[in-house]
């Protein structure tokens, strides 16, 4: 598979296996799904599966879980928008399997509040979403992935990507999360351009928190507390190497 799809893989992986989740923000509807999908191949073709991950008492609890959202995913809809076409319902189901989701618009609300409980409840360890998740929705994760840095085709302003990536750390879990933005090599003219603007984003990052940088470290010889709100750590991933803040 291209590059940026196995780092992409391997960035789940190394969250999944330490115990955490991660939430993946596309620029469109039709990006969320085809990266979940294209991430389920991936780990069907490596032989990965997170529930082995777990005990076997957690297996048959989480077994039960994952069969309640399948049920929600495919049941009924009573919302008053027309309910999504079969295929979409069952390929969700089929992602949950997986232990992957995705979350847009697009779904009827029952859906995305069955995707929601399952990605809080661990049923689901990688979720794929549209910046607009980041807005009404508190979904914290080990780590955030960025895949692109456009919302439509508007490029990414520094608000927003500091609400995207501020998911990333879960309050009383973690003291450091971990935001990536994710790269094609800098070829095209507006691959160019969101290399420009993931340096841009990060250097404004940076100087924004230069001044709470004691505060947020606190004494060198004090023990990490996950009482306090984890730090963030951003890095820029892309087929020429790794850079981190």
């Amino acid at each position: 598979p291209p590059l940026a799809r196995r780092c992409l893989g391997a960035l789940c992986r190394e969250a999944i296996d330490g115990g955490g989740s991660v939430l993946v923000f596309c620029p469109s509807r039709a990006g969320t799904e085809s990266a979940a999908r294209e991430l389920a191949e991936l780990f069907r073709g490596e032989g990965f599966d997170p529930a082995a991950l777990l005990s076997a008492s957690q297996q048959r609890h989480q077994a039960q879980e994952r069969m309640d959202i399948q049920a929600r995913l495919q049941g009924p809809q009573q919302q008053q928008r027309p309910a999504p076409p079969p295929a979409q319902q069952g390929q969700l189901a089929q992602l949950v399997e997986q232990g992957l989701a995705y979350h847009h618009a697009g779904l009827s609300m029952e859906q995305r509040e069955a995707v929601e409980d399952a990605f809080r409840g661990g049923v689901v360890r990688v979720l794929f979403a549209t910046s607009t998740l980041a807005a009404g929705v508190n979904l914290p994760a080990r780590r955030v992935v960025f895949r692109g840095l456009r919302v439509g085709m508007e490029p990414l302003d520094l608000t927003r990507y500091q609400q995207m990536a501020g998911r990333a750390g879960r309050l009383g879990l973690d003291i450091l999360g971990e935001s990536f933005i994710l790269l094609e090599s800098a070829t095209s003219p507006r691959a160019q351009e969101e290399w420009a603007l993931a340096a841009a984003l990060l250097q404004r990052r940076r100087c924004g928190d230069a001044g709470n940088t004691a505060a947020a470290d606190g004494d060198a010889n004090d023990a990490p507390s996950t009482s306090s709100p984890p730090r963030l750590r951003s890095c820029l991933a892309a087929q020429g190497g790794l850079w981190m803040q």
